[in-house]
């Protein structure tokens, strides 16, 4: 194909051609040269490779907890040196320890790592007041921050707030604040185990025990919440209800509702402590193995840590594990254990528990060894105790008493009816010998003072005869009815009264004997 572009643009053809030049290479002439070299040096030594000498860790302390027999070893190490990271923090915090504080509104804070050089006066002012009735056990509105400094606070000043006393003020600030600050279960549950090894405390089982669950959920160190559970009380119980059962007993409504949430409390875990014995002694419950295992962290991770209290943990420990088998039965006989709860209390039993018979059997012979003052179903079986005074005599019956009371009655029905209706009499008794017509000398007494209208007299005769005065008083009536045609006793509100209309003649009968 013809190149039928023009040649307007080749520039090359407009110039005129280049002369070329020839270089002629330069003439040399060989020559000879004597050199004289210097001795050889020695070479240079080899190159040592750069190396960076970590510093030493000091072993600081290495214990057996005595309260967790799950734990077979702690150590507790820090590196040597010193840094200067956070130092000011502690100063801050060493500083405003025992500040005072006013009342001041609440004032917003967020910081990933609060500290105080961060607060401004009216939150730092805010703080402090927020911190005081915490104390008090008045727990203000509080942000995630807030909280955080609080918690650092009490990390890094162990030799300032005692141990004993700063895990109680983590607990109880943990309980206050986890229902509306939900994301701090998560990194309490693992700063509150390493502050307790750390300074060598027993896990606050007692402090916790209300959220335990949730705290079971987020923790990957379980065996120190269990340390109890080999024990069997209620600390015990109540960890392992948390790490093995499906049903979280503490949303129980009826639990909820009820005043005396804490002794039905005890009773369930009284009713489940012979299940869990059972438990163990069949092998049901593995808590250990031939190798133990071995837990390696930086105490306090992802918290402000100034470097006086940064250390590392190590933990050599029995691993706590459990069978889906087992999770099913602690559901099963948990949920029953609350139906007899429930029904002790007059309650429907609203929980399906699918429990085996053997620990309905052990559930049931807890409940059923309750007292009545501790079984209200119990106690309204058993009959009211006015019943006891219908009961019969235990000495047996006397014809002869049963006659006389008759006897007695005829008389009443003789003074009560009128003269028109004639009324059958009824022969009297026969009497024994001791009360045939005569007095003896208590009922002579007796009598002698109430017709002197000497009532307090009379009743101490009785007194100390050891006699009632329903009794004094039929016997007496007894013989004058016989010798005398009527009675002469009636009953007042205060005792018995010679009746007026046979005062004179009474009278006169103790004057002849």
């Amino acid at each position: 194909m013809p190149d039928d572009r023009d040649d307007f643009w080749d520039l090359a053809a407009l110039l005129p051609p280049k002369k070329k030049v020839r270089v002629e290479p330069p003439v040399t002439r060989p020559y000879t040269v004597e050199l004289t070299l210097p001795a050889q040096p020695a070479p240079p030594p080899a190159a040592q490779p750069f190396a960076v000498t970590a510093p030493a860790e000091e072993p600081v302390l290495s214990y057996a907890p005595p309260d967790n027999p799950f734990l077979v070893s702690v150590e507790i190490t820090k590196r040597a040196g010193s840094f200067g990271f956070y130092r000011q923090f502690r100063a801050d915090a060493i500083r405003l320890l025992h500040e005072g504080a006013a009342e001041v509104p609440y004032v917003q804070f967020f910081s990933y790592i609060p500290q105080y050089a961060q607060l401004t006066p009216l939150q730092l002012a805010y703080y402090l007041w927020w911190r005081q009735q915490l104390h008090a056990g008045v727990p203000l509105r509080c942000d995630d921050s807030y909280f955080r400094l609080y918690v650092y606070e009490i990390l890094n000043l162990p030799d300032h707030i005692p141990p004993e006393e700063g895990v109680r003020r983590l607990c109880r600030a943990w309980r206050a604040y986890r229902e509306a600050l939900p994301k701090i279960d998560k990194y309490m549950t693992v700063w509150l185990a390493d502050y307790c090894l750390v300074h060598r405390l027993p896990c606050p089982l007692a402090e916790i025990r209300s959220f335990l669950p949730a705290i079971m959920e987020h923790a990957g160190f379980r065996e120190f919440y269990l340390g109890s559970a080999s024990q069997l009380n209620e600390d015990g119980v109540a960890a392992l209800l948390a790490a093995t059962s499906d049903y979280d007993w503490q949303k129980s409504r009826f639990l909820q509702n009820t005043p005396d949430r804490e002794t039905l409390s005890r009773h369930l875990f009284a009713a489940m402590i012979p299940v869990f014995r059972q438990w163990f002694a069949r092998g049901e419950c593995v808590f250990s193995g031939e190798k133990l295992a071995v837990l390696s962290r930086d105490a306090f991770s992802g918290s402000l840590c100034a470097h006086i209290v940064k250390c590392h943990i190590t933990v050599r420990y029995q691993s706590f594990s459990h069978s889906t088998r087992l999770r099913a039965s602690v559901t099963g006989a948990l949920k029953h254990a609350e139906n007899r709860l429930r029904a002790m209390h007059g309650q429907k039993s609203r929980l399906s528990a699918d429990a085996a018979e053997e620990d309905r059997a052990l559930i049931n012979a807890y409940f059923d060894s309750l007292p009545a003052s501790e079984n209200p179903q119990k106690a309204a079986a058993e009959p009211p105790t006015y019943y006891r005074f219908y009961e019969p005599p235990a000495e047996p019956v006397s014809l002869a008493d049963a006659d006389r009371i008759e006897y007695l009655s005829w008389g009443n029905t003789r003074r009560l009816v009128s003269d028109a209706e004639p009324v059958e009499p009824v022969p009297p008794p026969p009497q024994p010998p001791a009360e045939q017509g005569r007095l003896d000398g208590t009922l002579r007494t007796y009598l002698s003072h109430l017709a002197r209208a000497e009532y307090g007299l009379a009743a101490a005769t009785l007194s100390e005869a050891d006699m009632l005065e329903d009794r004094a008083a039929d016997l007496v009536n007894e013989c004058f009815a016989e010798h005398f045609g009527d009675i002469i006793l009636e009953p007042t509100g205060q005792g018995y009264r010679i009746i007026e209309d046979y005062k004179d003649e009474v009278t006169e009968w103790l004057q002849k004997i």
